[in-house]
């Protein structure tokens, strides 16, 4: 499936979660927990495609392809420079001025950043897993962000519907996103529910494409309806579908909420 096939899936499901959970929790602002998880369910429902470096998620965190090259090209001149200026402050040459040591490694401070500015999706990715590991081993987190963190650190290193497109991992995923929420706030609550539904909401909308979803411990064990292309008439009609699917659910959520 392609964004808009996925973003409508998730808001279907987040849709129908709220329907069955929101009128029976403890919590004492049921809409307020219904249209956060939503909204989380919608966005999440595009996190497994964070580890494709062209797929909507990464793109929201990195530059453009033809931008990303030119970063690499200027980075690349700058370090040169970089390493002249270097060259002569070390070699002090009589005859040709000679440039302050400081100059040369400011120089290749700039080239190691518009380096660094072309790989921007894997310096965040590994940013957010050190801290995702950071909060669970210093500050005491719960171990879903250990597994969230060691995720995030391999992102940039898995191919596409790989690790966290597998079965496995969003089993893992749930049974830590599903303990979180049941010690967390209500808002919390929200979100850990909202991920986990939109994460399996994902994984369903691949199973009807045509690559489907894999064991990652038996990659030969995988389920692919091929129903449809990615981007094809079909898809765009179960998104349709799958709006008004949201609409009338949420309808039927108000109705319920009113009558409590």
């Amino acid at each position: 499936m392609n964004k808009q096939g996925h973003l409508a899936v998730g808001a279907l499901a987040g849709s129908a979660t709220a329907l069955i959970l929101a009128p029976s929790l403890p919590f004492h602002m049921p809409m307020l927990w219904s249209v956060l998880m939503v909204d989380a369910a919608t966005v999440a429902a595009l996190l497994p495609d964070l580890d494709h470096k062209t797929g909507t998620m990464s793109q929201k965190i990195q530059f453009s392809a033809s931008h990303r090259k030119m970063l690499r090209r200027f980075g690349a001149v700058v370090l040169l420079v970089a390493l002249i200026i270097l060259a002569l402050h070390f070699l002090a040459l009589p005859s040709l001025p000679v440039p302050s040591l400081s100059i040369g490694i400011l120089v290749a401070g700039i080239g190691a950043a518009l380096y660094a500015l072309a790989h921007l999706r894997t310096l965040i990715l590994v940013g957010l897993g050190l801290w995702c590991l950071y909060a669970w081993w210093a500050l005491h987190s719960h171990w879903i962000m250990a597994v969230v963190g060691g995720a995030l650190l391999l992102l940039p290193m898995v191919k596409h519907r790989g690790l966290i497109h597998s079965p496995e991992f969003a089993l893992l995923l749930s049974a830590g996103l599903w303990s979180a929420a049941s010690v967390s706030p209500w808002w919390l609550h929200a979100l850990c529910i909202g991920i986990l539904t939109g994460w399996w909401a994902h994984l369903l909308g691949d199973i009807f494409g045509s690559e489907g979803i894999h064991s990652q411990f038996v990659p030969r064990l995988g389920i692919a309806l091929r129903w449809f292309h990615n981007g094809g008439a079909a898809e765009r009609t179960i998104a349709a579908i799958s709006w008004i699917g949201s609409f009338i659910l949420w309808v039927l959520l108000l109705a319920q909420l009113i009558h409590l």
